[in-house]
């Protein structure tokens, strides 16, 4: 019973926390300020001997009763702060219409009354709601005191009805209970705030310390990731460089030109031949005719794999280019399925005499008298 009671109170539209954690507490004022108030009209009415006392105060409770009703329905439908403060201040209007028929004689009976307002505004974080209640309450005991004083005709019309003891009494420990009850839910919920804000404090300073570690770790890591990236990059440019230069070296010895005889070089072609190596090849050809000064040139074509256009091409024009040099080119090494790729490319290589091999080359060098004397004299084709 007592947990679907507790689910009931807890059960509140409220999307603030603390409202929410203040609800249950409000609702359970809510419900005492009803019973008390039904206590309390009860002995007043059985104590008052003035029939108009009794409506008076009949009346006033029924007031009471409407406002708290109307409070407590504020509350289960989400509205914290118009449930407290419709209460606040209808609390303090009927507190002031019951304060008139009796004057200042009744602030011992209502003395605590006139705290709850001020206890219930503590509950709201508005600090000028607070101060307004706080002039209000004041200013209404001191205006019911200015009227008395002045013999006002509104102010006392009832001081011959003198309730019985427990009229007083009764009504005194009843507000005393509510308003401790107040103020030890106030305190603690204060305290639980206040308790889970140092908590998630705590909690924060742990997850910004855990952030900044995990900061520290990861720039160290990147830092050591860039240091290995750069690392990288340095040993990559250095073996791009070895490379290149491991090319150069390749291509230099692939088609390296070599003098076999006074006048005479020879150039094999070995491997693959590209456009690249191929203006390689003619400015080494060309460098070494002009500085040998050399009258014949034998290319050796026995290591190429393959001979194409391109290939063919490049062959023609290293020729044209030694013939304004004065030099003749030879041409060896060509192949049966090479010579029937160059007949169906339809390649001119008329400028060209053409051997078999290396070695008829040059025997047939050797054998003219031209050849020894340094002259060009060979037939264009003398394989």
């Amino acid at each position: 019973m007592m947990h679907q009671f507790r689910t009931w109170l807890e059960n509140v539209p409220v999307r603030d926390q603390v409202e929410r954690r203040q609800a249950p507490a409000l609702q359970i004022l809510i419900l005492c300020l009803l019973l008390s108030n039904t206590v309390v009209t009860a002995v007043t009415s059985v104590g008052t001997n003035i029939i108009g006392g009794r409506i008076v105060s009949l009346g006033v409770s029924l007031s009471v009763f409407l406002v708290l009703v109307l409070a407590l329905v504020l509350v289960r439908r989400g509205r914290f702060t118009p449930a407290i403060l419709i209460a606040i201040f209808i609390i303090i209007g009927v507190l002031g219409m019951s304060m008139l028929p009796r004057g200042t004689s009744s602030l011992g009976s209502i003395f605590f009354t006139l705290a709850i307002p001020i206890v219930l505004a503590g509950y709201l974080a508005n600090r000028l709601v607070r101060i307004v209640v706080a002039v209000i309450t004041v200013s209404l005991v001191a205006g019911v005191g200015f009227l008395e004083s002045q013999s006002s005709p509104l102010v006392g019309y009832l001081m011959a009805d003198r309730p019985g003891p427990w009229a007083t009494v009764i009504p005194f420990s009843m507000m005393v209970g509510l308003l401790y009850f107040l103020t030890s839910n106030y305190g603690n919920s204060l305290r639980q705030a206040l308790n889970t804000a140092q908590t998630r404090e705590v909690e924060l300073e742990q997850v910004r310390a855990a952030q900044q570690a995990t900061i520290a770790e990861q720039t160290a890591q990147l830092r050591e990731a860039l240091r290995t990236a750069e690392a990288r990059e340095a040993a990559l440019n250095q073996t791009l460089q070895e490379l290149q230069a491991a090319q150069a070296t390749v291509r230099e010895l692939s088609a390296p030109v070599i003098p076999v005889l006074p006048g005479v070089l020879i150039a094999p072609l070995i491997g693959s031949m590209d456009a690249e190596r191929a203006a390689q090849f003619n400015e080494s050809l060309l460098a070494a005719i002009q500085t040998r000064r050399a009258r014949h040139v034998i290319l050796d074509v026995t290591g190429l794999p393959v001979l194409d256009t391109q290939v063919a091409q490049a062959l023609v024009t290293a020729a044209a280019a030694a013939r304004l040099l004065g030099a003749r080119v030879l041409l060896v090494g060509i192949r049966p399925e090479v010579a029937q790729t160059l007949v169906s490319l339809q390649v001119e290589l008329s400028d060209m005499a053409t051997f078999a091999d290396l070695q008829s080359a040059i025997a047939t060098l050797v054998q003219r008298p031209e050849a020894k004397s340094g002259k060009p004299g060979l037939p264009r084709n003398a394989a």
